[in-house]
C-alpha cells in the first residue's frame, strides 16, 4: 500500500501521522488502535429522547437503537480527514465513467415537508443536488451528496479504500472522548457552533469541508454537514416489528448528523437510518498494518 502515498508524511497538530492519498488526493489520518465503549446507556438515550419532544415510537426506533453500551476493539486505520468532496468524486467519475444511481434512474431524493415522506426527484443528482431550477449552493470542496450506499462503495473501491464499520466510525468520531459529543457534553449547545454545521447555523445548505474545528485526532465534520454511510446494515438488514424497509439503501446505517438536523442527532452515539438525498455523503478508511 505504500505506493498510494506521497513521501511527505507529517505529524498533524494532534500528534498523529497525516498522509496524502495519491488516487483521490485526499488527506488521511492514522488513527491509533484501541478499545472504547460504543453506544449509550439507557439513561442517556431516555434523556436525549425527552429533550427531543418526539412521540413515543421514536424512543425505541431512534434512540434506544444506541443501546446496549458495549466495548469494541478497533485496529489501526487510515481515516479520511474530510468528507469526500465534489472535486474528489469528479475525479473518480472522470477516470471511470461511473454513473450514480440517481443519474442512471434520472431521479434523486427529496424530503417532502408537507407529507413528511421521501419523494423521488427528477433530475436531482450529485452534479445538481436540487435539480436545475432550485438553488442549492455547492462547490468543488463541498461534500458530495445525492449518493447512495452503492455509489459510496464504488468510489471507495476505486480509491483503494472502504467504508468504515459503525464501530470504526464511532471510535474515530469520539477520538478518545466519552461525552455525548467529541467536544464535550454541551447540554445547552453553547459550543456546537465551533464544531459542527447543523440546523441552527447551516442556513439551509452544506458547507465546505473543514470549516469547523476538528476532533482530538484532527478529523473534521464527524458531526454535522452531511450524514456518512457506514458498511453495516441496520440490525443485520432485518426488519423490526412496525418497521418498513423501502429499498436497499434503507438497510444501511448512517452516522454523524447533517446540516438540516437538530443537535441531538449529531451525538457521537446516534444511529441514523432511512436518510437520503441532500443530507448524505461519506468518507473512507484503509486498514493500516500494525
Amino acid at each position: 500500500m505504500r505506493q498510494l502515498w506521497f513521501p511527505n508524511e507529517h505529524i498533524n497538530d494532534q500528534g498523529l501521522h497525516e498522509f496524502r492519498h495519491l488516487r483521490d488526493n485526499s488527506l488521511m489520518i492514522a488513527t491509533p488502535p484501541g478499545s472504547f465503549l460504543m453506544g449509550s446507556t439507557v439513561k442517556e438515550t431516555v434523556s436525549a429522547y425527552r429533550q427531543s419532544n418526539l412521540c413515543g415510537a421514536a424512543l425505541e426506533e431512534w434512540f434506544l437503537a444506541e443501546t446496549p453500551q458495549h466495548e469494541e476493539q478497533i485496529g489501526s486505520l487510515w481515516v479520511d480527514k474530510y468528507e469526500v468532496t465534489n472535486r474528489q468524486f469528479s475525479r473518480f467519475v472522470a477516470e471511470t465513467g461511473y454513473l450514480t444511481d440517481a443519474e442512471r434512474s434520472e431521479h434523486g431524493w427529496r424530503w417532502d415537508m408537507r407529507t413528511q415522506k421521501w419523494k423521488r426527484a427528477r433530475g436531482w443528482n450529485w452534479r445538481q443536488p436540487a435539480g436545475r431550477r432550485l438553488e442549492f449552493p455547492t462547490g468543488p470542496d463541498f461534500p458530495v451528496v445525492q449518493v447512495t450506499w452503492g455509489d459510496a462503495v464504488a468510489y471507495c473501491t476505486w480509491a483503494g479504500k472502504r467504508l468504515p464499520t459503525e464501530a470504526e466510525w464511532e471510535y474515530a468520531c469520539r477520538a478518545g472522548t466519552k461525552a455525548r459529543y467529541y467536544w464535550g457534553h454541551d447540554p445547552n449547545y453553547n459550543d456546537i457552533d465551533e464544531y459542527a454545521w447543523y440546523i441552527g447555523n447551516a442556513e439551509g445548505r452544506t458547507h465546505r469541508v473543514g470549516g469547523k474545528k476538528p476532533n482530538a485526532w484532527g478529523l473534521h465534520d464527524m458531526s454535522g454537514n452531511v450524514w456518512e454511510w457506514v458498511s453495516d446494515p441496520h440490525d443485520g438488514g432485518r426488519e423490526r416489528p412496525g418497521q418498513s424497509i423501502a429499498g436497499p439503501d434503507d438497510r444501511y446505517m448512517l452516522r454523524g448528523g447533517a446540516w438540516y438536523f437538530h443537535p441531538l442527532y449529531l451525538r457521537s452515539a446516534y444511529r441514523g437510518t432511512k436518510i437520503k438525498g441532500l443530507f448524505v455523503g461519506f468518507r473512507g478508511v484503509i486498514d493500516r498494518p500494525e
